[in-house]
């Protein structure tokens, strides 16, 4: 070694954890806990500080709310199950077709919500978010009306 760098020796004596998702639901929590407005779903609807929340409960379709997510695997449940949801469509705008990496995440997330016996969450509202001018995309099956896709 040319030089004695303490700093660059120690590190090399660390062993990092792996960032499970235990780690990542207690980091959401917490989180949450500090600063409820990260959770916040919604937009500007045209003008300067004119943010408007969307109702959670209409979005999951009556399924969560903001004290069922603080319960239990809930909070985790939600991201699983909205990440089941939005795989085919996010992989088909990647790759064209639902390929076999998303069968496999699909599958992954199935068990994960499974295993964390979830409510049942069928779909998303997703006319919740029409009141927002910069909402103009097809996502999840739902098409704003007039924005040509």
């Amino acid at each position: 070694m040319l030089f004695d760098d303490p700093l660059s020796s120690s590190l090399t004596n660390i062993h990092l954890q792996e960032y499970t998702i235990p780690f990542f639901q207690t980091d959401l929590m917490n989180a949450a806990a500090q600063y409820p407005q990260f959770l916040d779903i919604g937009g500007n609807t045209g003008t300067t500080n004119s943010f408007t929340g969307v109702d959670f409960q209409n979005f999951t379709g009556g399924v969560y709310n903001a004290q069922t997510l603080a319960k239990g695997n809930n909070a985790m449940c939600f991201v699983f199950q909205f990440l089941q949801q939005a795989t085919p469509d996010v992989v088909k705008g990647l790759f064209g077709s639902l390929s076999d990496a998303g069968n496999q995440l699909a599958s992954s997330l199935t068990n994960s919500t499974n295993a964390l016996a979830c409510p049942q969450l069928a779909k998303f509202d997703m006319t919740q978010f029409a009141q927002f001018p910069g909402y103009g995309s097809s996502y999840m099956g739902y098409a704003p009306a007039g924005n040509g896709l």
